[in-house]
């Protein structure tokens, strides 16, 4: 569950962990959105971490969050997501819209966490690796550069094969806008649904 975040897990930098209990307080908030994060690629406690990622590249410029240096050795398939989404039209349009309420931006955050989730499973099983979905679902994910030598290297090994598996499917296909806009869309429906009171 979200309880598990904290900044040290984040792929960002973050001077201390404000933006953390910023986060864990919206999902607190929100609790219907509990078991959104299922199995994929990842854990569920891991997609908590993912949409916390995700839902920092939502915050404000001013916050200058920028991305782990040591990291980027590591989790090269995560970053290359991250700055797609970042420097994607729609994502800068969600992210800089004025009347977008904190827990809509939480909970499109925790929409997109899923659904590439479930994005990067799907690619994996078809081209028969497996074996790498089972390795992650395994692991603490975020949490995987400070394993021991021989199950980092096989780590970094999986995250080359993502990186190939994945990088013709996002430069051609347009896949990583549709899912912005798709969790964008159902997050907005399931907002204002139940009628959430944004408090001011």
């Amino acid at each position: 569950m979200f309880e598990t975040i904290t900044a040290e897990k984040s792929l960002l930098f973050l001077e201390n962990d404000r933006l953390v209990n910023e986060f864990k307080a919206l999902a607190s908030k929100l609790p219907q959105y509990h078991t959104v994060p299922q199995l994929g690629l990842i854990s569920p406690d891991d997609v908590w971490i993912t949409a916390f990622n995700i839902w920092l590249l939502f915050q404000p410029d001013e916050y200058l969050i920028l991305e782990s240096a040591e990291k980027t050795l590591y989790y090269s398939s995560n970053f290359i997501i991250l700055n797609e989404l970042k420097n994607d039209h729609y994502f800068k349009f969600i992210k800089t819209h004025p009347d977008i309420a904190d827990e809509l931006l939480f909970i499109t955050a925790l929409y997109l966490a899923q659904a590439l989730n479930q994005w990067l499973e799907e690619a994996l099983i078809a081209e028969s690796r497996e074996d790498i979905i089972i390795r992650n679902r395994r692991l603490s994910y975020f949490e995987a550069h400070t394993n021991s030598e021989e199950d980092v290297r096989k780590f970094v090994e999986d995250q080359a094969a993502i990186v190939k598996i994945i990088m013709p499917i996002i430069t051609k296909e347009n896949t990583l806008e549709c899912l912005i806009k798709n969790s964008y869309d159902e997050a907005s429906a399931h907002f204002y649904k139940k009628n959430i009171v944004v408090e001011n």
